[in-house]
């Protein structure tokens, strides 16, 4: 059986954030999140957004 690691001054319960859990040195993780947010998708975000505001009934 394997027990989890019990530290009774810990501070927090969960780390703040996902990030915290995320190596820095080149993890595929953060080499996608970094891939994603170089794709400029401002095109299909105005299409979305143009779409949104139609009755369901006039959308294509």
């Amino acid at each position: 059986m394997t027990f989890k690691h019990y530290n009774q001054n810990q501070l927090v319960l969960f780390p703040h954030t996902f990030d915290d859990l995320i190596p820095m040195d080149h993890h595929l993780v953060r080499i996608v999140n970094d891939a994603l947010d170089k794709i400029n998708i401002s095109t299909l975000l105005d299409a979305y957004r143009k779409e949104g505001n139609q009755p369901e009934s006039e959308r294509k």
